[in-house]
């Protein structure tokens, strides 16, 4: 299940970097039945694939795309046991522990966008736009500030709202970060890295 040229190929044209391909371990998933803890699902045509893991390391859900498809889709290629689903690897969770502060998007490539960046906080994605109780606890215990880069679509705009007024309620401080056209991943291609990444900077660090 190891990717090929153009997988990698096809991987940094959205934003991952051969380094974040790694720490978030991409992989191959050829056609065929697959069973895992929690999960059982099928794959009808060739696909990528990331595992999702909760803090703890266990498997939440796995994320597929389909490289042949111009339209990336979020569903139905989740497949997961348990939502909502905060996707982070390691270095993420370390970033977290350091900084107490979080940023978080809808999508893995608007992820991959803001963390070729660097910013001076963690990055999660919230696939689903879904909070559960048990990610605001997650979000209390772990973070100061959380930050949400969604679209800024009106799907995206009423995930704002929703997840701002769940966290707000629960007493985590969270605030909306702004700057491109559509989304992060658009913001990056439009603004470029040196651009954004300051921009992000200026954002975080003047709501400290």
């Amino acid at each position: 299940m190891t990717l090929d040229d153009e997988d990698r190929a096809y991987l940094l044209q959205r934003g991952y970097t051969p380094e974040l391909v790694e720490l978030d371990k991409w992989f191959s998933f050829p056609v065929g039945h697959y069973k895992m803890p929690g999960l059982r699902f099928e794959v009808t045509e060739p696909q990528l694939a990331t595992l999702c893991r909760y803090h703890t390391g266990t498997v939440t859900a796995v994320q597929l795309v389909n490289r042949h498809r111009k339209a990336y889709r979020k569903f139905p290629t989740l497949y997961a046991n348990y939502l909502p689903i905060l996707y982070m690897n390691y270095q993420d969770y370390e970033r977290l522990a350091e900084t107490r502060r979080i940023i978080l998007t809808e999508g893995l490539f608007d992820r991959a966008a803001i963390i070729r960046c660097k910013p001076p906080a963690a990055c999660g994605c919230i696939l689903g736009l879904s909070v559960s109780d048990k990610l605001v606890r997650f979000l209390q215990h772990f973070s100061d500030r959380v930050f949400l880069a969604f679209d800024s679509d009106a799907p995206g705009k009423e995930g704002i709202q929703y997840v701002a007024k769940v966290l707000t309620e629960a007493g985590v401080v969270s605030f909306s970060l702004s700057g491109w056209c559509k989304d992060p991943a658009q913001w990056y291609e439009k603004a470029g890295e040196k651009k954004m990444a300051a921009d992000l900077r200026d954002q975080i660090e003047g709501r400290l």
